[in-house]
């Protein structure tokens, strides 16, 4: 079986507030088993899965 390639289409809301927390959607491609997300190296601080294309993630504090 072919898997499509990891891509990121959309990131929603694309900003929110520097103490971190927000739920954030993540949508593309190829998200099958992804098991870390990272905000400018910082990991998200929860991921929810949603198939292989979105998925909910957790915005880590004081990241820019």
């Amino acid at each position: 079986a072919h898997e499509n390639p990891l891509a990121l289409n959309g990131i929603d809301p694309a900003v929110g507030p520097n103490s971190g927390g927000t739920t954030v959607t993540l949508t593309g491609t190829g998200f099958n088993g992804a098991a870390a997300v990272y905000f400018n190296g910082v990991p998200a601080s929860f991921i929810n899965p949603l198939g292989a294309s979105s998925m909910f993630v957790r915005t880590p504090a004081n990241v820019t």
